[in-house]
C-alpha cells in the first residue's frame, strides 16, 4: 500500500507520543474511568473477545499488525508457533517487548502501509487497527491482509463497537477524521470509525472474503475473515513428500505437547514406500500444494493394521481435515481387505482423542512411551 496522505504521519506520530499512556484507556485508569460498574462491564466484555480468540486458535505462524503496547501479543503469543509483531512505534514495541518477554517474538518497526511481508501466515490478527485504516483505503488494506496469508489462512480482529469512554475526544462523529488529545494537552488528528458486525460482513463479502463477525453487549466488535477455502485434495504420497511430510510431522507434535524429540522411532518416515505402500499406504492432504495433512495405514496382520502418523498442520486445524484424511485412511483399510484397525495417541492430544472417540473408536488400554501416557483406540471396519 501506497503512504502518500500527511494524516497518516500525524497518526503514527500521535501513537508515538501516546506510547507511555496508551494503557490507560485499556486498562479505564485516569480520564477514561467510568467508575466501577462501567469498567467491570469493560473487563468482562475484553474477557469475552479474549475467549473468542482462544476458541478461534491463532496457531501457526501468527502475524500482528500494529501491535501496540502487547495486550494482544500476550495471547498470541501463548498460541502461536511463529509469532511476527509489526508497529510503526518503536516506543510501543519497547513497552510490548517488556510486557510479553518472549523472545520467539520478532518485531518490526514499519509503516503498515507501506510495509509488505517477507513471507505468509496462518493467521493475522490486528486489534483496535481497521477503524484507524482511512476509509478509501478499506479495500486496498483487505487486499494486503490477503497477501500476508498463507493459503486457506485466517484473519482475527477486534476493535470498537461504540463509544467506549467519557472522554471527549473519544466520541463518534459522522466524518472519518477527528482530533485526539493526549495527557499533556498535545491535540493530533487522526482516522477514526466505527464499523458494525453486519456492516463488516457486507463490505467483505462484497471483496470475496467469508466472515463471522459479532459485537458484544456495549463495547467490541471481534470475529475473523477467510478467503474461499481451497478444498483439500488427498492423495498417495510420493518421493518428494518427503520433506514436508517429516517438517509437518515435527510441527504438529511439537505444537500438541507431544514431542519426545527426534531418534530412531522416527525412522520409518524416512523410509515411506518400504515401510507402508507395500500392504498399507501413507497419504498426504494438501491445499495449492502445500502439504497440510497426513495419515498412514501399517499391516500388522492379515486382517488388522495400524493406523499411524496423523497430523494436521496448527494453522489448518479445526476445519475438518482431520476427519477427512481419517476418512480416506479407513476406506483404504477397508479396500486392503482388513477387518479392523488400531492406533495409539497421547494423552497431551485431546483433539485426536475427540476425533476418534467420534469415530467409533474404542479405548482398550493405556501405557507409556518415554515420557507420556499412551491411549490405545481400536475399531471394527468389518
Amino acid at each position: 500500500m501506497d503512504s502518500t496522505d500527511p494524516l497518516l504521519d500525524e497518526q503514527i506520530a500521535y501513537y508515538r507520543a501516546r506510547a507511555a499512556e496508551y494503557d490507560e484507556w485499556f486498562l479505564r485508569q485516569g480520564r477514561y474511568d467510568q467508575g466501577s460498574e462501567l469498567n467491570a462491564r469493560w473487563a468482562a466484555e475484553a474477557d469475552e473477545v479474549a475467549e473468542a480468540l482462544d476458541s478461534f486458535g491463532p496457531r501457526g505462524r501468527v502475524l500482528e499488525l500494529a501491535g501496540g503496547t502487547g495486550i494482544w501479543t500476550q495471547k498470541l503469543a501463548r498460541a502461536a508457533d511463529e509469532l511476527t509483531v509489526v508497529d510503526a512505534s518503536p516506543e510501543v514495541i519497547a513497552i510490548n517487548r517488556v510486557r510479553v518477554g518472549d523472545s520467539r517474538v520478532r518485531y518490526v518497526q514499519a509503516d503498515l502501509f507501506t510495509w509488505e511481508p517477507d513471507t505468509q501466515y496462518d493467521v493475522v490478527f490486528f486489534g483496535f487497527w481497521l477503524s484507524h485504516v482511512p476509509p478509501e483505503r478499506f479495500a486496498s488494506f483487505w487486499s494486503f491482509v490477503a497477501r500476508c496469508l498463507a493459503p486457506n489462512g485466517r484473519a482475527f480482529l477486534v476493535d470498537n463497537l461504540a463509544p467506549s469512554t467519557t472522554s471527549s475526544d473519544h466520541q463518534p462523529t459522522a466524518h472519518p477524521i477527528i482530533t485526539r488529545q493526549i495527557n499533556d494537552g498535545r491535540e493530533f488528528q487522526i482516522y477514526k470509525l466505527w464499523y458494525t458486525p453486519h456492516e463488516l460482513a457486507q463490505r467483505l463479502g462484497a471483496l470475496g472474503w467469508q466472515t463471522r463477525f459479532q459485537g458484544t453487549s456495549t463495547y467490541f466488535t471481534h470475529g475473523w475473515a477467510s478467503r474461499e477455502p481451497s478444498p483439500l485434495t488427498i492423495r498417495r504420497y510420493r518421493d518428494e513428500d518427503h520433506d514436508a511430510v517429516w517438517w509437518l510431522h515435527n510441527l504438529a507434535l511439537q505444537q500438541a505437547g507431544a514431542h519426545a524429540g527426534n531418534g530412531p522411532w522416527d525412522d520409518d518416515l524416512h523410509r515411506i514406500p518400504e515401510v507402508y505402500l507395500s500392504a498399507g499406504d501413507f497419504l498426504v492432504g494438501e491445499i495449492e500444494g502445500q502439504v497440510v495433512g497426513m495419515g498412514a495405514i501399517q499391516k500388522k496382520t492379515d486382517d488388522c493394521a495400524e493406523i499411524k502418523r496423523m497430523r494436521v498442520h496448527p494453522g489448518h486445524q479445526r476445519r475438518g481435515f482431520g476427519q477427512q484424511i481419517l476418512d480416506a485412511i479407513e476406506q483404504r483399510a477397508r479396500a486392503l481387505g482388513y477387518a479392523r484397525v488400531f492406533l495409539e495417541t497421547t494423552v497431551q492430544q485431546i483433539a485426536a482423542q475427540a476425533l476418534y472417540t467420534k469415530n467409533g473408536f474404542a479405548e482398550t488400554g493405556r501405557g507409556s512411551l518415554g515420557p507420556f501416557e499412551i491411549i490405545f483406540y481400536e475399531k471394527k471396519l468389518i
